[in-house]
């Protein structure tokens, strides 16, 4: 995408041109990438809302000369693929040419002491593909080698792009003590329906919930913000944790604060995923105890379509683009694994 008047849809912003590969630099590499997903900062950009993701390339671009290239009049965004290496700059040793990777999103130097507890605290860290160029959603990708992570070996590209930002910011969110650190048999509230804001409704919910629940949820997943966090407040359970990001239905929120104090709740924001919490959720991935579900593939000429198709919320599970990757299907290594890993799923479905 460019610098063009702001549009409102996605499909007005985001299209395929041939830019210049960029210049590799100490600790980076490039990946060709066989397959990208769309996140909902993808469509944040696209449709210039709520700040223009320029303003984040000028700030990059000024922060060191190495950074200057991040400056551009075009922003290659994205923030998931599945990919190859192709090169690797000065100071990368734990990555080689032809090593079959996918990628986690937070690009961060770790120059700042804050970042060395827990990266996301870093001030200087940013999110691939949305506040960095060069992202996920083209042929040739640019990321920090502390980024990447061996691809699961019974995966297709498309399959392995898709649950990298999502997979990791709810492992944070759930699973992490840096989220509500939570363990086997807690019950976990994910909201569906987002139009909750009446009093009353919160009632009548925290009753069916309660009573199969023996009190209310752990742990609520709360995302959709703005129509929902007074319920999510309401209907935890007593000394249960509200986990907070996103906020896609909006960012100032409302709640009753007697349901909080009173019943000893808690309120944790959290944003992305470290490192450490991404390769976990990785791994939980290769181990097949996480299997992707894609609502639709597209091509990456496609993408704008894909954009405006999660905007509208007219998908279920992530939708994937394909970069190099010709068709749906190939990429996948270890098709015993593959096959072991969907007889497990299908048994666990009752398939």
């Amino acid at each position: 995408m460019d610098r063009r008047p702001t549009p409102t849809i996605p499909r007005r912003s985001l299209y395929l041109d041939e830019v210049p590969t960029p210049e590799l630099g100490p600790g980076e590499a490039l990946v060709a990438v066989m397959a990208s997903a769309i996140d909902y900062n993808t469509v944040r950009t696209s449709i210039f809302e709520p700040v223009s993701t320029f303003g984040f390339l000028k700030r990059l671009g000024r922060s060191s000369p190495e950074s200057a290239k991040h400056d551009l009049p075009h922003h290659v965004v994205g923030s998931d693929l599945a990919g190859v290496v192709l090169r690797t700059g000065p100071g990368v040793n734990a990555w080689r040419p032809g090593d079959r990777v996918v990628a986690h999103c937070l690009d961060v130097r770790l120059e700042h002491p804050d970042g060395h507890g827990d990266t996301v605290l870093d001030p200087e860290r940013r999110i691939w593909g949305f506040e960095t160029d060069f992202g996920g959603l083209a042929e040739v990708a640019l990321v920090r080698a502390n980024q990447l992570m061996p691809m699961p070996e019974h995966l297709t590209w498309e399959e392995a792009a898709s649950p990298g930002l999502v997979n990791s910011t709810a492992y944070r969110r759930l699973v992490s003590t840096n989220g509500a650190n939570g363990k086997q048999g807690d019950t976990v509230l994910i909201w569906k329906d987002e139009h909750e804001q009446d009093p009353q409704e919160w009632k009548r919910l925290g009753a069916k919930i309660r009573e199969p629940t023996g009190g209310g949820p752990d742990i609520v997943f709360e995302h959709p913000g703005r129509e929902t966090f007074g319920a999510s407040v309401f209907v935890a359970g007593r000394g249960g944790t509200i986990v907070t990001c996103a906020s896609t239905s909006g960012f100032p929120h409302q709640y009753d604060n007697r349901y909080l104090w009173v019943n000893l709740k808690r309120i944790i924001g959290s944003h992305l995923a470290n490192y450490r919490e991404a390769r976990e959720a990785n791994r939980l991935v290769a181990k097949g105890k996480i299997h992707p579900t894609l609502s639709k593939v597209y091509s990456l000429e496609d993408t704008g379509q894909a954009a405006h198709d999660v905007h509208r919320n007219a998908h279920q599970g992530k939708v994937g683009v394909l970069c190099l990757a010709p068709e749906e299907g190939p990429g996948v290594f270890d098709h015993e694994l593959r096959s072991a890993h969907l007889t497990e799923i299908n048994r666990f479905r009752g398939v």
